[in-house]
Order: C-alpha cells, then structure tokens, then sequence
C-alpha cells in the first residue's frame, strides 16, 4: 500500500508543457524550418493546449470558471490539433507533416502529466485494496483512509509506452498523416478503457471522456479510411495513365 501526500501536480504540469514544446521546436530542424517559425508553432500549440484545457475543464465542472478550473487533457489535444491547423492556413504549411510534429509528443506530455495528477489525488482510481493500491492522506479530491486503484499511475506507464513505440517509428520511417490517424485512434481507445479503472466511471460508465474519445476515435478512423480511399483513386488514375 502507498501512501501520498506530497502534491507535484503544477510542477508536472509544467514539465509536461515544457517537454512538448522543446520536443516540437527540436523536431521543427528536421524539416529544416526556420527557427521563427519554429516560435511561432510552439505559440500557437501552446496557446491552443493551454486554453483547450482549461476551457473543457471548466465546462466538465459545469460553472464555467476558467481560472478554478482544472486542466483537461482532451481539450489540451483538441485544442493543439486546432492551433496547429490556424498555424497552417496563416502560413500556408502542410498540416499532415507538421500534425506529426506537433502531435506526437502529446502521449508524452499526458504521462508526465498523470503522475502530477498522482500525486494531488485528482482522477483518482476506483476502489481497491490490491498490489499497489493507493491511500491519499490530504489530498483535496481523493477520500481520506480509502485504498485506491492507481489508475494515473496506469494511464502514466500506458501513454509513456505509447510515446516510445511510436517515436521509435518516426525515428525510422516516415510518418504521414495515416500514422496520425492511428496515433490518436490508438490514444483514444486506451484513454477510454482506462476510464472505466477511475472512479468516477461508476457514476458516468459513458461520460464527457468517453464522448470526446469516441468522437477522437470514429474521426481519425474515417480520415484513415478516406486518406486511404484517396490514395487507391490516385494510383489507378496514375496507372491508366501510364498504360
């Protein structure tokens, strides 16, 4: 049994932040883009995860209050994929080749980020009193004396492993945005099982997480199977034209 009362959570949200902007900027020298460009889309990725966060986590309290609310992971992805999408229309860039810069670090960043929610007791587990179950002695969220799953730690491990395998891929091929479709497709669907590992999925089996991670899921799914549909269109218009 662990117990917690110490509370990391800002620091590994910053560090989350952090990791992900130095990751994009970094990966931006590999298309060989200038480095005020490279500003520009940390700026807009971070001001997309930034206000994406905060207002779903608002509007997952139901009062709206930005500055008390939390941070929501989903809406910091959602609101990347947007800021990376403005980005491309002002600059007039690829959004599939910069959608595989900017997104794939968010498993990453979602890691880090869980075990500051460890540490505060937030998105606690469900109850338990097995191998590393969890008692929080003053966390603001999670009940006092009360062993718990530690499912952040759970999600923690999941998107870190999720990070490395395909990183390690990128690193090796290259990335399109089919990739990207399976990437969030794949993110989707753990965020969502994990889900029902939290306590709150007793009360709400199918709440607002497991609404924007469908949603996530049967988006990227129809994008892959349009991009592939386009791409056999292609190929046989380029094949009549050969013969």
């Amino acid at each position: 049994m662990i117990h917690i009362s110490v509370n990391l959570y800002a620091w590994c949200f910053i560090a989350s932040i952090a990791l992900n902007l130095i990751f994009v900027f970094l990966e931006t020298r590999k298309y060989k883009m200038p480095p005020l460009n490279g500003f520009a889309l940390v700026f807009f990725e971070a001001t997309g995860m930034l206000v994406g966060a905060k207002l779903l986590a608002a509007m997952q309290r139901g009062d709206f209050n930005i500055i008390k609310a939390g941070f929501s992971s989903l809406g910091a992805l959602v609101g990347a994929i947007a800021m990376v999408g403005v980005y491309c229309v002002i600059f007039k860039t690829s959004f599939s080749q910069l959608m595989c810069v900017a997104i794939l670090p968010m498993a990453l960043t979602y890691s880090v980020g869980k075990v500051g929610c460890f540490t505060a007791g937030c998105c606690y587990g469900i109850p338990y009193n097995g191998f590393l179950c969890v008692v929080y002695d003053n966390s603001k969220s999670a009940p006092k004396d009360t062993a718990l799953f530690p499912v952040q730690l759970a999600e923690a491990v999941a998107f870190l492993l999720l990070f490395a395998a395909f990183y390690l891929y990128y690193r090796t091929h290259e990335f399109s945005a089919r990739h990207i479709c399976i990437y969030v497709a794949v993110l989707s669907l753990v965020k969502g099982s994990l889900y029902y590992l939290r306590n709150e999925s007793i009360a709400k089996p199918f709440g607002s997480h497991q609404i924007i991670c469908a949603a996530l899921l049967v988006i990227s799914i129809a994008v892959y199977i349009y991009i592939i549909s386009t791409e056999r269109v292609k190929n046989r218009e380029q094949s009549s034209t050969e013969l």
